[in-house]
Order: C-alpha cells, then structure tokens, then sequence
C-alpha cells in the first residue's frame, strides 16, 4: 500500500515538474514565421518598426483609413498564436469603416527577436501605443484597444 502512494505521488511530482518546464510552450504559440510587406496584403499599409523599453525593435503595419482622417485608430493586440499576416482582413475592414489601425507581432511572433513572457509582452504593446501617440501624433482619447486572449489587458488597466 505504501509502494503504491510512493509511485502515485512521484507520477504527481513528474507531472507538476513536466508542467512548470513546459509552461510557456502551454501558454504561448508563436508563429515565427516572417510576414510579407505590408502594402502586399494590405492596400496602403505601411511597414512600421517598434522599439521596446529593453531595445528589442519588433515589425508592425500601420494601416490608415480607406478615405480620409481616422475616426478612431485601433491598436490591435493579437492572442497568443498567428502573427499580424492572420488580421490583415480586419484591418482591410476597419481602414474600410474609417479607422486607423496598427497591427504588431509580439517578440518571438512575426519574425520578430526574443521569446514571449508576460513582462515582454506588456513592454511589446506599451511600445506600440507610444508609436502611436509619440510618433503619430494620435490623441490617447482617438484610441481603441482591440484586444484577444492576451491582447490588451497591460494597456486596459495602465492606460483605460
């Protein structure tokens, strides 16, 4: 009986141990792989580069409006699989409806440097929102978040 509480808890302390070594492979799917330039799947899109607060320079594409200024400008933060080449057609649809939007890949997604982790990814999106108020010039209040899964929760409780 002994023995059998002896296997049943080791069987316990591999799986925990497998789970702890594995965790980021459990949360995380990036895909790696490089996108194609922006104006190939998007009609006016543009090739950005972020830089985050621990220097990583990650790819992004700004996509203006269809026609004229933006009502809103979207900043897209992807879930934890596919890159920014999975919502091209939302930001097709969104410049379509008047918006701005900024899609990026986080670190390790996109053909982007580094690995994910919870801290990277909130420096990846708090990057991207200053490309878009420092550098473009977009009032935080003419800001949307749109986020999935892992999307905007930094961004949604730092700057609602």
């Amino acid at each position: 009986m002994i023995r059998v509480g002896l296997i049943a808890a080791a069987v316990v302390a591999v799986l925990i141990a497998a789970a702890w070594v594995l965790q980021r492979k459990l949360i995380y799917y990036p895909d790696s792989t490089p996108v194609p330039p922006a104006g190939r799947l998007i009609a006016g899109a543009e090739d950005v580069t972020l830089t985050t607060s621990d220097g990583l320079e990650l790819g992004a594409w700004y996509v203006p409006p269809a026609v004229g200024e933006p009502r809103m400008t979207v900043l897209v933060a992807a879930g934890n699989a596919g890159n920014r080449a999975d919502r091209a057609l939302l930001a097709s649809d969104l410049a379509a409806a008047g918006f701005a939007t900024l899609l990026f890949d986080y670190r390790g997604y996109g053909g982007n440097p580094g690995h994910p982790s919870e801290e990277g990814l909130a420096l990846d999106v708090r990057a991207a929102r200053r490309h878009l108020v420092d550098e473009r010039r977009v009032p935080p209040e003419r800001l949307l978040y749109f986020g999935e899964s892992l999307g905007t929760v930094d961004l949604a409780l730092r700057a609602p």
